[in-house]
């Protein structure tokens, strides 16, 4: 949950949005805001740009040009529009893809901490 929210372009309001979702589905609110925080101002670009990106593909199916000058030419209402379909798509399969790594991990740690020989 967090990194879907994490992944949004709502910057400031992640904590908010985070303890309104997991508090009533019981889930873990400090683990779900540092899942959040990958839109910290390193990663924030990159997420971003994919939003941007997938969202363009989305809507008219060809890469956006991100120059200085289209950017003046069109207006930023297309790359808005742009990154909001880019956040319905990107944000969940981010965070499917991180919830999978995750199961994952845990999965084999737990198997790796069970001693040889014992049933599961």
């Amino acid at each position: 949950m967090g990194l879907l929210i994490g992944a949004t372009p709502l910057y400031g309001l992640h904590l908010v949005l985070v303890m309104g979702v997991c508090l009533p589905l019981k889930l873990d609110v400090p683990l779900a805001y540092l899942a959040a925080n990958i839109s910290n101002p390193f990663v924030a670009p990159f997420l971003l740009l994919a939003e941007i990106e997938t969202g363009a593909m989305a809507r008219a199916g060809v890469w956006r040009d991100l120059s200085a000058e289209a950017v003046r030419q069109s207006g930023p209402a297309p790359y808005l529009a742009d990154v909001v379909v880019g956040t319905l798509a990107f944000a969940p399969a981010l965070a499917l893809v991180g919830g999978a790594a995750t199961y994952g991990a845990a999965a084999l740690a737990q198997r790796l901490r069970r001693p040889r020989g014992a049933k599961a």
